[in-house]
């Protein structure tokens, strides 16, 4: 779902449903960095990209098949919040509605590569993915609603409906990660430490830098030999694949491969390409192009030339032990 400026600047006010599988670990896709970042207005909220429009152009085709299938009436809401704990957001995607107009259950629309479909389990059950179990656990304690149906479009013709419960144990459990997340780094304005996927979130923190070199404190030389320990340890594991490759790919000879007991190994070639040095064509190009028209050259080269920020480098350079 694309949600509007309005429902964006709300949910600058509180932690919404997509957001808590982040902060509690659980989406593969984002860390808690990324959330702090955005909810402190250091980060621009995600511009969408092909997949998720094609996602938001078939959300109601989605939510017609799984209204067809059950037969119900389905509505939309907008962002809402949770009554004591006002820093909880949700905005679900549908809901479903009984005879009399009173909301019976959620519904989460979600569209789904094909090579996402071990992700997901018999239809019918509450086997989906942990990021889309957290939303649905979420708004679930955000509207007291006690259901909450998936459907699901994987690889575009697998349509699945999946059913989780609310659960108190869970609910507690992520109310406790989002409450301690909000008040303990967002409202605090304090970074939560970083995580292994967080590289390029920390180069979008921090772009550039200053000529100071600070002091390093003890846990900052007990890191850093903790890195150097493991870098020698990938170099040592690197020089010992590469010596089995060596010895393999000897075995191997002038032949296609070898064959395992419960595989193969293989040492073919890749296809042959043909590449075009457009740089050397333009140079090449050049004497005739200005024989006619002096300076063009220079001209069209400027008007496609650009400057590129330089990106950080992380080195770490150390005196060998005596």
């Amino acid at each position: 779902m694309t949600l509007t400026a309005e429902q964006l600047a709300v949910r600058q006010t509180g932690l919404g449903a997509s957001e808590i599988a982040a902060v509690a670990g659980l989406d593969p896709h984002r860390t808690p960095l990324d959330i702090w970042m955005l909810k402190r207005g250091l980060a621009d909220p995600f511009p969408g990209n092909e997949f998720t429009r094609w996602g938001d152009r078939l959300e109601a085709v989605i939510a017609g098949a799984y209204a067809e299938a059950r037969g119900v009436l389905l509505d939309t809401r907008d962002t809402l919040r949770h009554a004591g704990e006002p820093w909880m957001l949700a905005t679900p995607d549908r809901v479903v509605l009984d005879s009399a107009g009173t909301e019976e259950r959620l519904v989460q629309v979600k569209n789904r590569g094909l090579r996402q479909a071990d992700r997901w389990g018999e239809p019918g059950t509450d086997q989906v993915p942990d990021e889309v179990a957290a939303q649905c656990h979420w708004e679930m304690a955000v509207t007291g609603l006690a259901l909450c149906d998936v459907a699901v479009l994987i690889g575009g013709n697998d349509f699945r409906i999946y059913t989780l419960r609310r659960d108190a144990e869970i609910e507690a459990a992520l109310t406790g990660i989002g409450r301690r997340f909000w008040f303990d780094h967002v409202a605090a304005g304090v970074r939560p430490d970083p995580v292994a996927a967080d590289g390029a979130a920390l180069a979008r923190l921090f772009p550039t830098h200053d000529d100071l070199f600070l002091p390093a404190t003890p846990e900052h030389v007990t890191l850093a030999t903790q890195l150097l320990d493991v870098r020698n340890r990938i170099a040592a594991l690197e020089a010992d694949r590469e010596a089995l490759e060596a010895h393999l790919k000897a075995a191997i000879g002038e032949h296609a491969g070898l064959e395992l007991p419960n595989g193969r190994i293989t040492w073919k070639a890749t296809r042959s390409t043909r590449t075009t040095d457009w740089k050397a064509v333009a140079e090449d190009l050049r004497p005739f192009i200005e024989a006619d028209m002096v300076g063009a050259t220079d001209t069209v080269i400027a008007r496609h030339t650009t400057t590129k920020r330089g990106a950080r480098r992380f080195l770490v350079s150390v005196k060998e032990a005596e």
